[in-house]
């Protein structure tokens, strides 16, 4: 069973993955904490893709 720590670790490493590959857009960047981010439409067409 996965620990608090360990959930946010995988968590945290697949959010990095498709935010370095630029499939997401940061709604407001200015914001530090709660940020929101939405697909982009390279992340469209990823998802479109795998459907």
């Amino acid at each position: 069973m996965l620990g608090t720590r360990g959930l946010e670790k995988i968590i945290f490493q697949k959010f990095w993955g498709i935010k370095v590959h630029e499939l997401v857009e940061c709604i407001k960047p200015e914001v530090r904490k709660g940020r929101l981010y939405r697909l982009n439409d390279k992340g469209d067409d990823v998802v479109k893709n795998l459907e």
